[in-house]
């Protein structure tokens, strides 16, 4: 089975299979897509809804902060990973005194 195109050309079969294959494949991946996006959408839509819904239930509600404020001086006595997290808050030296503040 072999085909005639428009320029007299011969186009063998395989060819002629392969482009109709590929364009069945456009065709799925192109569905696909477009499912895809309506789906996204309705997710996007979910979200906003659940969060406007999360914002309504704790809009009113007041709340009331608990400050604890420490003494800073030496960590040198201090276990590894207790000193890096004073490192990385940037806090270099504590005493182990503390005050509560509520706000």
């Amino acid at each position: 089975m072999v085909e005639v195109a428009k320029a007299g050309q011969v186009v063998p079969e395989s060819v002629l299979k392969k482009q109709k294959r590929s364009e069945e494949w456009a065709l799925a991946k192109k569905q696909e897509s477009e499912l895809l996006k309506k789906k996204k959408a309705a997710d996007r839509k979910l979200i906003f809804h659940r969060a406007k819904q999360y914002s309504k239930e704790y809009e009113d509600q007041v709340w009331s902060f608990l400050l604890l404020v420490l003494s800073i001086r030496g960590i040198n006595a201090m276990d590894p990973k207790s000193k890096k997290i004073l490192q990385l808050l940037r806090l270099r030296q504590v005493i182990f005194q503390a005050a509560k503040l509520y706000a």
